[in-house]
């Protein structure tokens, strides 16, 4: 009974806004460092995020702005509508910040494999092209998952017996614009692909 009325009363917007997207944060960090470790002790995922690693640079060196485009769109907007979708529903609690630790995951096995093959050119890719598109498209996702656990909790809480009525209707509305907000940084992680990529993917020559 008494955890019944603590889990009630409890209220996500009682925080501060700002200590659920670090802690997405955390988990986007805790999972380069794990891609980045593991990316040199099983073959599979070295040479799995060696093919993701030709296949960036074959597109960006020889297709045109529109193939760049598309490919970037692809990479990013998927996770976008699967993270929005899933808070949808009641799971959206676990699979907000799953989604996010398998990103941070492959951006690990990314940069570890580009550091172990290619040193200081990898690197120097790693920090001119890789990161900034990363990270304008990590930001909005870091806000749409703080919103799509939010309202899968929301929904979580209507289901418990007595509990103060929640006006699913109107968070729903809010969740959708908040989510639409979110793509302006899937925007200009595109922006990012396509002017960093035309910029310098011609000064890197390990591919």
């Amino acid at each position: 009974m008494y955890k019944d009325s603590k889990f009630k009363s409890f209220n996500i917007s009682n925080f501060s806004p700002f200590y659920p997207i670090l802690s997405f944060a955390l988990l986007f960090i805790i999972g380069i460092c794990v891609g980045s470790i593991l990316v040199g002790k099983i073959q599979y995922l070295f040479e799995y995020s060696s093919s993701n690693i030709v296949d960036f640079f074959n597109i960006r060196q020889n297709e045109n702005i529109f193939s760049i485009i598309y490919n970037s769109f692809l990479m990013s907007f998927p996770i976008y509508v699967a993270t929005f979708l899933l808070g949808t529903s009641f799971i959206g609690c676990v699979t907000a910040p799953i989604i996010v630790l398998l990103v941070g995951f492959k951006v690990g096995l990314l940069t570890g494999n580009l550091y172990m093959s290619y040193k200081l050119e990898g690197i120097m890719f790693n920090a001119l092209v890789l990161m900034p598109i990363v990270l304008s498209f990590i930001i909005g996702l870091f806000i749409l998952s703080k919103e799509a656990f939010s309202f899968s909790f929301d929904l979580a809480k209507t289901c418990i017996k007595n509990n103060k009525p929640v006006n699913i209707y109107s968070k729903f509305r809010l969740y959708c614009l908040k989510s639409v907000s979110t793509l302006v940084c899937v925007l200009v992680s595109i922006i990012f692909d396509v002017g960093l990529s035309t910029l310098f993917i011609s000064y890197f020559t390990f591919i």
